[in-house]
């Protein structure tokens, strides 16, 4: 009798030890960048992206601790941080990974990535800010005329 109140009490106890870990997953979405308790600072990356090898999936950041490269895989949760605009964090896509925005990212194994050798990312928050992060697009060549302005043109219809 004790011993099985015992196996069941320390399986009750390896259950709950796990619990805050699962919290912290499934409300990882919610929180913003640099603001994960226990895990921002301490087992986490925040840099800016600074190039993105779009065949091999390897995005490399640079933040105040140097250099990290990280590689996306099909498991990686993306985080897409729109508080600075007042607006609720939601889900992304690896095409979210643009080269300047500031992102943090979690390694499964909790090291940082190397060149030759880059860290699977468990999941990454990416900051969108509002600001343009690529060029602008390029402006029109001199001279031209949109299609809608062409059709007020006298004479561009003709009455039969």
């Amino acid at each position: 009798m004790t011993t099985r109140v015992l196996i069941v009490a320390a399986l009750m106890l390896a259950a709950l030890s796990t619990a805050p870990a699962h919290a912290q997953k499934a409300t990882e979405l919610y929180i913003p960048l640099g603001q994960s308790p226990g895990l921002s600072g301490r087992v986490t990356f925040v840099g800016r992206i600074e190039s993105i090898d779009a065949h091999s999936m390897i995005v490399t950041l640079r933040g105040p601790d140097g250099r990290a490269f990280a590689k996306l895989s099909a498991a990686s949760q993306i985080y897409i941080d729109r508080t600075p605009m007042g607006r609720s964090c939601r889900y992304g896509f690896a095409e979210d990974c643009q080269v300047g925005r500031l992102c943090e990212i979690k390694f499964t194994d909790n090291k940082l990535g190397r060149r030759d050798a880059p860290s699977v990312v468990e999941w990454a928050k990416i900051r969108m800010d509002g600001r343009r992060t690529q060029a602008p697009a390029p402006a029109p060549p001199v001279g031209f005329v949109p299609a809608m302005a062409m059709m007020w043109e006298p004479g561009f219809f003709v009455r039969g």
